[in-house]
């Protein structure tokens, strides 16, 4: 008479180790996923108000003391801030 004897893998072999991290990576994406769909959601279109001349002076005025106020500690920035301001 033959018996047939079941041999089961031990609970924490290796292929059932990758199974669980895929388990969780698969639910970490979808968690991640679900979160950024919320976050990036439709909003409202912003209408760009016009400055007046004036208005638009004293904000340029205001970028130029900005780069001058770093242009010690921080010589990129001060650049990067002339020239956003003469774009204008």
């Amino acid at each position: 008479m033959n018996t047939a004897t079941l041999h089961r893998a031990p609970q924490n072999s290796l292929l059932q180790q990758f199974a669980n991290l895929r388990r969780a990576l698969g639910n970490f994406s979808s968690a991640l996923y679900a979160a950024q769909a919320r976050e990036f959601t439709v909003a409202d279109p912003v209408i760009p108000v016009a400055l007046s001349s004036r208005a638009r002076q004293h904000a340029l005025e205001e970028l130029f003391s900005l780069a001058n106020q770093h242009q010690q500690h921080s010589p990129a920035l001060s650049t990067e801030l002339r020239f956003i301001a003469s774009r204008g």
